[in-house]
């Protein structure tokens, strides 16, 4: 986001990015469609989410989220044994013809024998090119027995498959061989719909059963229903050729037994060549109390032979035959019924064609009715006529032409739209078209696919397919459909397409002209920089123009192993060894491949630290000083510190000095002292040194005497130190490190005194008065003190100096910083005002400045953090998102000794996170008490705010300032991650919080009223203003409004730039706005609550008026700008 240089700017880009981004992160997702796509061999994650992830047909049947399968263009076969078949055991939908690059099912290839389902398991048998099985006597071998199958074989059926939901369409099944002993039907399709309320009435449309075999029922279709089931498939605009049946039914067997119901529509379909001992082409057996009301429609039955009964169809008892506006020629049965053999019910045949009329028709129960046509059909060979199946299309003059009634819609079996009106369509499954078909239309080709163009064209009038070629008249493809996908093609082509519409007369007149391109590889990867770093590499590169990704291969010793796959123009390999030097390989990548040229470096991560250049080791008296320098090499890496080992003992770690003391060593003993430099890297190789301690020296003095000024260093802490009458101005030094206190005993004009202190700290004697007294002024370190008696002089203030009130006062003190931990310190009368005349007591302590002036007297310990009233408040149980600066609010419960001991937190409401609710009505005020605590007792009580915006109490002369708050910080950081994954948030001094998200930072300050601890979800969202809004289930709302990151310091700026200079903030202010007022006049001055970002950021002078017309001021160490508005 870039820099807002005004409030309206603030609310508009509020508007447009966060509002529309809380909106986005509410939407749920969009289902994705269960299509799955297939090919005969898996390839990529083979999950069928894509063309390039295909999986295999088996997987996908058995993958139950497939609701939709698509078929690669070739062969498949269900696998080794003959009980393999391709099994569908749940409703849907099987598409074949598919080229492998479509995106819609209507641009796969209608020809249905570019996929082949096959029960060739052997290989053995004698195929066509496409691997499909013309005459069932070409099976040699074993095949499968089925080779699809509905519902499992034998038994009840197990499910409900209905034309709804179950369809096979656009692809050939062909050399099954059912010949089994109990697999004996259905060699290229088995239907089970046995068993009460099973249903196995698939829709099947467009599919070539060719040389499909079975012992008993069906050579290419078996469909059983019984015990109350229904199977009834629909069959529109396929081919039946070549299917034998060594019992009954050489293309289908439809069977209804005990109460079972068998249905079937057979439509603008071709029966060819078909052979069974009885029903050449179809049987329809009914036994059992089954019932059977079979249609025929549009429908061509030739040269279908019976060794018995029904050359053509065989219906027996119970079934209800229909045959409508088809043809019957050619076929034949040595017992009777050439064309028709049915002991059941046969409707009239008007508007049939059949060789011999009803002398070829055998109806055992009845006899044959109606006048059906008789003439020689004059039909051509089984032969690809266009469409999606062969078909055997009627020759100029035939009679079937023009002698049938057809309806609106109705299309024959290549997909052509028949004539509508009485004598106007033809009889059988194929019309005729007498003219060339007009040119087609709109004919466009696609862009940027992978090594693809997807084809489509309007269609056209008398059109039957339409032919595709591309440069030079190779063949594209071949269809009946209005698209097409051509595959295939290299990257970065710019192929010319051709294209024709098709019919039996000829060719459109005009080949309409497109052009298409596939994706062009990406740009070759470039400026690629290698960065080193601590067991890691950092790159960079610049975008390379049709790159979607970029991926990094570590070639190291000839290798391949990918280390990054991003979108982004850099990334960071890590885990690597240190000081070893890697050989890197970036190419740009898209859909379409890899770059042609790959980009390479070679580059080394940092190494270990080299060893110290020097090293000496000082023998001492039960101890050794050794001394080093620096390595001549770091290997890249920062210095964090040096180790120093000792053998036989003795060992410091003395962080970045070049030097440290082993004491505690055995006199008289050789020692090795190994230094080695530890780095960001790791820890090299040592440096050794060697000494021989030495015993002690005899016993020293019985104390300490300090005579003069000067330092004095104390050496044996366990003797007393006496400090003469001449000692004022001298600094008493304990040395060393560590946080083990020393307890010093010091005598100072014979009163003895108990100083407790940390090593390194360094104590003054001040004279006072005339005479030298010790009182606890800590230059360097920290120190607690005891008084013996009251009035006794303890510490020094700036220049007042603070006695004890009581005996055993006892005190703890930092360079600048006394405080009480019992009894008081009282400063000499009419001196320190803010005390009220009852001194510094527990609890409480004093900071001078460098100069000796009073900065501040709060209440807390002297380190801020010991669970004290005043010291700083603790946050727990927080997640990661949300952070607390530390020490920026105060505790509160607790005695507080200028209260009487009386608990500042008793009697108000406390959120589990500290936050202070103060209930007015309906409203409830949340607040957190900010650091300090301070004690002004020359303040009346009461509330008030401040100049800087905060809400001071006062008590008694303690004052504790509040600023607003937020009661459930927890639930603030689940909300903001609810919408704003990566978002960071910091709750700073005086409330401010700061969201940092997409590499922004903004600054909020919470309203002082919210709904407390209402229980419920939280959330966040915007309001009608465009302002920010937090909100706990139904709780009242809380605004989160723009503010300054910090009041206090924003005033120091001002007051130090511009003497006389006053600051205001407006507590209720929308914008976070504050006044300045110098002079009588008033400005008001508006934060930009988005903190800016590059030059802007590093500022490093107070304050800085930019060319944009924003003032920059220096917050801690942060930046933000404000304008004049």
């Amino acid at each position: 986001m870039s820099r807002l240089p005004a409030r309206h700017t603030t609310t508009l880009r509020l508007r447009h990015w966060l509002v529309p981004l809380l909106l986005l992160a509410a939407a749920a997702g969009s289902a994705q469609a269960a299509i799955c796509r297939a090919a005969p061999t898996a390839s990529g994650a083979a999950d069928g989410s894509t063309w390039a992830d295909a999986m295999t047909l088996p997987a996908a049947l058995a993958a139950s989220g497939c609701d939709e399968i698509w078929l690669r263009q070739g062969l498949y076969k269900p696998g080794g044994a003959r009980t393999d078949s391709f099994g569908i055991n749940r409703p849907l939908q099987l598409y074949g013809g598919f080229a492998g690059g479509e995106t819609l099912r209507a641009q796969r290839n209608t020809n249905s024998r570019l996929t082949v389902l096959s029960g060739d398991i052997g290989g053995d048998d004698t195929a066509d090119a496409n691997g499909i099985v013309l005459d069932a006597s070409s099976i040699t071998g074993n095949n499968s027995y089925n080779v699809v199958r509905i519902g499992t074989y034998g038994g009840p059926g197990n499910g409900s498959y209905t034309p709804a939901n179950t369809v096979i369409d656009g692809l050939s099944i062909t050399a099954g061989h059912a010949n089994d002993t109990t697999v004996r039907g259905g060699g290229g399709l088995y239907c089970n719909g046995s068993g009460a309320g099973r249903v196995c009435s698939p829709r099947i449309a467009n599919v070539t059963f060719s040389g499909n075999r079975a012992w008993i029922n069906g050579g290419a279709i078996y469909a059983h229903a019984d015990d109350g089931g229904t199977s009834s498939p629909e069959i529109s605009r396929s081919s039946f050729s070549g299917n034998r049946s060594d019992n009954q039914g050489g293309a289908i067997m439809l069977l209804a037994v005990d109460g079972g119901t068998v249905s079937a529509s057979l439509r603008d379909s071709t029966f060819s060549g078909n052979g069974a001992n009885s029903g050449g082409a179809v049987f329809v057996q009914v036994s059992g109390a089954g019932t059977s009301t079979t249609t025929v429609a549009h429908s061509a039955f030739i040269g279908n032979t019976a060794t018995t009964f029904g050359g053509a169809i065989t219906a027996s008892s119970s079934t209800q035959l229909a045959v409508q506006s088809s043809v019957l020629w050619g076929n034949s049965a040595a017992t009777s019924g050439a064309s028709i053999h049915t002991d059941g019910t046969l409707d009239p045949l008007d508007g049939n064609l059949l060789e011999n009329g009803c002398s070829g028709v055998n109806v055992t129960s009845g006899s044959c009715t109606g006048s059906p046509l008789t003439a020689d059909p004059l039909l051509g060979a089984l032969a690809d006529n266009g469409g999606p199946t062969w078909s055997r299309l009627p020759g100029a003059g035939s009679p079937l032409l023009a002698a049938a009634t057809c309806s609106a819609g109705a299309t024959d079996q290549r997909g052509v739209a028949r004539p509508t009106g009485a004598g106007a369509c033809a009889i059988g499954p194929v019309e005729v078209l007498a003219s060339l078909p007009a040119d087609p239309g709109l004919f466009t080709a696609s862009s940027g696919q992978v090594r693809q163009v997807t084809l489509s064209w309007d269609a056209t009038a008398g059109a039957v397919d339409y032919v595709v070629t591309r440069d030079g008249g190779t063949a594209a493809c071949t269809t009946s459909a209005t698209s097409c996908v051509v595959t295939g093609l290299g990257n970065g082509a710019s192929p010319n397409f051709s294209l024709v519409a098709r019919n039996e007369a000829g060719t459109s007149a005009t080949p309409q002209l497109t052009s298409g391109s596939t994706l062009a590889l990406p740009a070759a990867a470039s400026g690629l920089v290698a960065t080193p770093g601590v067991r890691q590499i950092t790159l960079t590169w610049a975008a390379s123009g049709g790159a979607d990704r970029y991926v990094v291969t570590d070639t190291t010793g000839g290798g391949s192993t990918e280390v990054c796959n991003t979108t982004s123009l850099g990334c960071i390999v890590g885990s690597l060894a240190n000081g070893a030097s890697y050989d890197l390989r970036l190419v740009a990548r898209n859909a379409a491949g890899d770059s042609a040229t790959p980009a390479t470096t070679t580059a080394a991560t940092f190494a270990l630290p080299g060893a110290p250049a020097t090293a000496s080791a000082v023998a001492g008296e039960g101890q050794a000083t050794i001394s080093w320098t620096a390595p001549a090499a770091l290997g890249g890496g920062s210095l964090t510190h040096y180790s120093v080992s000792g053998s036989p003992g003795g060992s410091c770690t003395p962080g970045l000095a070049l030097t440290c003391t082993i004491t505690g060593l055995a006199a008289g003993v050789a020692h090795t002292f190994t230094v080695t430099a530890t780095t960001t890297v790791g820890t090299g190789v040592g440096r050794t040194a060697s000494a021989t301690p030495y015993a002690p020296a005899p016993a020293g003095p019985s104390e300490t005497s300090v005579t003069g000024p000067g330092v004095v260093t104390i050496t044996d802490p366990s003797l007393p130190i006496v400090v003469g009458p001449g000692g004022a101005g001298a600094t008493l030094v304990l040395p060393g490190t560590g946080t083990t206190p020393v307890v010093l005993q010091i005598v100072v004009n014979g009163q003895p005194l108990a100083v407790t202190a940390l090593p390194g700290t360094q104590l003054q004697v001040v004279q006072v008065n005339g005479q030298s007294v010790l009182v606890l002024v800590v230059l360097q370190g920290a120190a607690s003190m005891a008084s013996s008696s009251a009035g006794q002089p303890m510490a020094l203030a700036g220049t007042v100096l603070l006695s004890s009130g009581v005996a055993g006062t006892r005190i703890d003190a930092q360079p600048l910083t006394v405080a009480v931990v019992s009894g008081s310190l009282v400063p000499p009368a009419g001196v320190l005002p803010e005390l009220g005349g009852k001194g510094l007591l527990a609890g409480e302590r004093l900071l001078v400045d460098a100069q000796g002036r009073l900065v501040t007297i709060s209440l807390g310990s002297i380190a801020g953090d010991a669970q004290q009233v005043g010291d700083a408040m603790g946050f727990s149980n927080l997640p990661a998102a949300i952070t607390v600066e530390a020490k920026a609010f105060a505790r509160l419960g607790g005695p507080v000794a200028r209260l009487a001991g009386a608990n500042l937190a008793q009697g108000l409401e406390t959120a589990p996170t500290g936050v202070v609710l103060v209930r007015d009505g309906a409203q409830v005020f949340q607040l957190l008490p900010v650091l300090p605590v301070t004690v002004d007792a020359r303040l009346p009580d009461g509330l008030s705010f401040t100049p800087l915006g905060l809400l001071r109490w006062v008590r008694g002369g303690v004052v504790v300032q509040f600023a607003p708050a937020v009661a459930d910080l927890a639930g603030l950081a689940s909300a903001v991650a609810a919408v704003l994954p990566d978002a960071r948030i910091k709750l700073g001094a005086e409330g401010v919080l700061q969201l940092a998200t997409g590499g922004q930072t903004y600054v909020l300050r919470p309203d002082w009223t919210g709904a407390g601890t209402a229980a419920g979800a939280p959330r966040i969202g915007v309001d009608g203003q465009g302002r920010i809004v937090f909100q706990i289930g139904n709780g009242a709302g809380q605004l989160l409004l723009p503010s300054l990151l910090n009041a206090t310091q924003a005033n120091g700026i001002f007051t130090a730039a511009i003497p006389g200079a006053t600051l205001a903030v407006q507590p209720g202010s929308s914008d976070g706005a504050f006044t300045l007022t110098l002079g009588g006049q008033v400005w008001r001055l508006v934060p930009l609550w988005v903190l800016p970002a590059g030059n802007d950021a590093g500022q490093t002078v107070p304050w800085r008026m930019g060319s944009d017309g924003v003032l920059y001021l220096k917050l801690g160490t942060q930046v933000q700008g404000v304008v004049l508005d």
